[in-house]
This record gives C-alpha cells, structure tokens and sequence, in this order.
C-alpha cells in the first residue's frame, strides 16, 4: 500500500517521506516538575506531519485534523514555523497559508490553504511544537494519544503517544555475597536498609524511586 502520511522527526525531508524512508516517530516523552505534578520538559520538542494529497487547479483547501483520543486530556499541540506544500518532486513553489482553529479541548483543526499552478499530487508538512503542553497537569492514566487525519484523504491517519519518561536509574549491588536474586524495585520516595549476609554494607540509602526494577543475578 502506497504511503499517504507519516509523524517523523522535524529533521525529516520531503524527500525521506516521499520515498518511504522517513523515519515513524510513534512517542513523545515529557517529564514533570512542582506540586501539584505539571509537565516540564516534552522530547523531541517539535515533529511533522506529512500527507500526500490530490489537489486541482486553482485554489485547494484541506482540513487537517488532530484528535486526543483517549479522553484523559485537553491540550492540543500548536503548529510552528517550517510548516510547508511541496509539489509531487518535492520542490517548493506554492506559497501555502495554515490556520489553526485552537489548541484547548480533544479536537481542533489546521486548514492549508494554496494556489496550484496544476492539477496533481501535492505533499504538505504541518510542524508541530510538542512543548505546547508543557506546564498543563500531568495526565492520568499518564499516556496520551494523538491522531492526525486529512479529510477526505482515505488512509491519512497517523498517531503519535505522549509518554511519561522513564526517570532515575537502578541501583546495583555490590559483587559478591550474595546468595539469592537481588532485585531493586522501589517506587515513589524510599529509605531502606538492606542486610546481607548479616551486614549491612550500603547503611541506611534515601533517594527516589526507580520507574523500573532491574533484577541481577549474584
């Protein structure tokens, strides 16, 4: 099945799309900060999204939409400079205008709009700015999920997650003396005292939580 649209990285060319190369870019990942929790930090700060469209003659207008669709958030994300129309060869040439409706609720919309010299087939690149939803309350359940759609462009549907990143790092025993599975798995705020082999070889350890337990064998 021929290629109608993708989410890649902003570094991404009308090119790589075209020819199928262009990397998927399937996960944001955010951090949070404060009390209460909002988002801090998004990663990568900006992608795109490409579609291929058949346009006439003339004056073409095409409605892009993005919709949240797992209803645990408000914000949507805002176009930003870099957004483009490419003719077929991916050479640019029209001059192309993009109007967003709005960026609160589940649902909004990005109207491209352009003269075409001819008729054919056409490939637009909307950029969007991922830290539009920085400082919004951190959702729950903690992942997000987006799709990008064209209207009456058949196959144009795409998505992309909005992920919680993964933080702090697991804490790794020492070699030796132990005589069954170590396991570190410790969530939210901590403060433990380990014993082995009748010692107590790290004394009282206070830290972070771990997002993931890691298990090592000794």
């Amino acid at each position: 099945t021929p290629q109608v649209s993708r989410i890649t990285p902003s570094s991404a060319t009308c090119s790589q799309f075209a020819s199928g190369t262009a990397a998927t870019l399937n996960t944001l990942e955010y951090s949070l900060k404060n009390n209460p929790v909002v988002i801090n930090q998004v990663n990568p700060g900006v992608f795109s999204y490409w579609v291929k469209v058949t346009a006439t003659a003339g004056i073409n207008t095409f409605t892009l939409n993005q919709t949240i669709t797992t209803g645990n958030f408000n914000t949507l994300y805002a176009i930003t400079s870099g957004s483009n129309v490419f003719y077929s060869n991916c050479s640019t040439g029209p001059k192309p205008t993009f109007l967003q409706s709005s960026t609160t609720g589940t649902g909004g919309t990005v109207t491209v709009r352009w003269n075409a010299p001819t008729a054919g087939t056409y490939i637009i690149s909307v950029k969007f700015n991922s830290t539009s939803v920085a400082g919004k309350t951190g959702p729950n359940p903690t992942t997000v999920h987006y799709d990008f759609s064209t209207v009456g462009v058949s196959g144009s549907t795409s998505g992309i997650n909005l992920t919680k990143k993964p933080n702090g790092s697991a804490v790794v025993a020492p070699t030796g003396g132990i005589n069954s599975d170590f396991v570190a798995l410790l969530t939210g705020q901590f403060t433990e005292n380990w014993t082995i082999n009748g010692t107590q070889p790290f004394g009282s350890i206070t830290g972070s939580g771990l997002s993931s337990p890691m298990v090592r064998m000794y």
